[in-house]
């Protein structure tokens, strides 16, 4: 059978080195208070591993009580780490964690003091562990669309909480002679599954935190800092692809060009932290229309584009009013008044084929806007495709 000794020992180390290893990392970024957190946690897990190495043949229910509480201080700020990594820790969540850590320890306390037999403690120990897991396990799931290894993760934070569940109902089978499974094997499948919710824990959170990074990374490298709408370089990336899929499915295909009315009005009236103010504002209602697979971007100053994937004549113009309408009722609340504003938009559908380009889709798109500009504003002008357009050296640069 498995030697609890050498177990403790395997633990302790283990959560040594990966304290080591942290704390090598956090050295060059000590503003990162998720990492500290993490590191903190480790730290006090390798502590109790080899506190309790040296104690666990002493029943006195002081060792007991400060060993478990340790252990569930040690787990509250290792998953609330976690949960901050993955953004979901919110109030609610943290008064949620802090009212599980209190009820646990005070519970513990409880049931030492009534029964000591170690079944009912490994029971009650199991079934906290896996109540720390149930939320990154569920958010873990929600985002699971997000990359391979989130899914994969979640996952295994499942499988965790399942395993938990299941160890506590055998040992409170067993202590109610339900079933009768050996005490050693009930040993071995508990530790078992805190090894392997540590094992988890230690490799997801340095994967995921990698993964983070390199998803701001690419975040910043494609979103606009202020309205959170792609850059241009990002949408012709995406354009493409777009434009290759309707090509081979001979789906429609719309582009909508547009920008706000009088905008450098507005900046020389009111100053660019107003116009900031309404192009967040644009964005912000832009966002709550698009859906799918619609692409929106800024490409600068005031203008932005959007692209509708298999939208036809109809879909688009119906769109294209919609958004139109819910802008023009825009009231942008100043500390003196208020402010209103409107946008004309340039609308473009075509069936792509093998000679479209996107710096064509462009030039006619914006010469479309030109013509909704040039009837009053505040207006949504359909253009035409013109293949042969030979004024995109003029009217874009493709490269930044």
């Amino acid at each position: 059978m498995l030697d609890v000794r050498t177990f403790l020992v395997v633990l302790s180390s283990s959560d040594l080195l990966m304290a080591f290893l942290i704390f090598a990392y956090w050295t060059g970024h000590q503003r990162d208070r998720v990492l500290r957190q993490f590191f903190i946690s480790k730290c006090l897990f390798a502590l109790t591993w080899i506190f309790y190495l040296f104690v666990r043949n002493s029943d006195k229910v002081s060792i007991l009580w400060v060993v478990n509480t340790l252990l569930f201080i040690g787990a509250y700020l290792e998953i609330t780490a976690f949960l901050k990594l993955i953004h979901c820790y919110r109030r609610l969540m943290r008064r949620l964690y802090l009212l599980l850590l209190g009820a646990g320890l005070a519970t513990f306390l409880w049931i030492l003091r009534l029964d000591q037999q170690s079944d009912v403690l490994l029971a009650y120990f199991s079934a906290g562990f896996g109540s720390f897991v149930v939320a990154p396990a569920f958010y873990l799931r929600k985002k699971r669309k997000e990359s391979p290894l989130i899914r994969v993760m979640s996952f295994f934070f499942l499988i965790i909480v399942v395993c938990s569940g299941t160890i506590a109902c055998l040992d409170v089978l067993r202590n109610m002679s339900l079933i009768a499974l050996r005490p050693e094997w009930m040993r071995v499948i508990s530790l078992f599954g805190i090894y392997l919710g540590f094992f988890l824990s230690n490799t997801g959170f340095i994967m995921i935190k990698n993964e983070m990074v390199a998803l701001k990374l690419t975040r910043q490298a494609t979103i606009d800092y202020l309205t959170q709408a792609l850059n241009r370089r990002a949408f012709f990336e995406r354009t493409v692809k777009h434009l290759q899929r309707c090509k081979r499915t001979h789906a429609p295909l719309s582009f909508l060009l547009f920008d706000i009315d009088n905008f450098k009005a507005v900046n020389d009236t009111y100053g660019h932290e107003i116009g900031d103010l309404v192009l967040k504002d644009l964005a912000n209602r832009i966002y709550s229309l698009i859906s799918g697979e619609m692409i929106f971007s800024r490409f600068g100053g005031d203008e932005f584009c959007l692209l509708l994937p298999g939208a036809d004549e109809e879909m688009s113009g119906i769109f294209a009013e919609k958004m139109r309408e819910t802008v023009s009722h825009a009231i942008i609340r100043m500390g003196n008044g208020t402010l209103s504003y409107s946008i004309s938009i340039g609308l473009l559908t075509l069936m792509p084929d093998a000679e479209t380009t996107i710096e064509s889709l462009y030039v006619s798109c914006d010469a479309a806007l030109y013509e909704a500009k040039r009837n009053g504003k505040n207006k949504v002008f359909r253009g035409h495709y013109e293949a042969a357009a030979t004024l995109a050296d003029s009217l874009i640069e493709l490269k930044e």
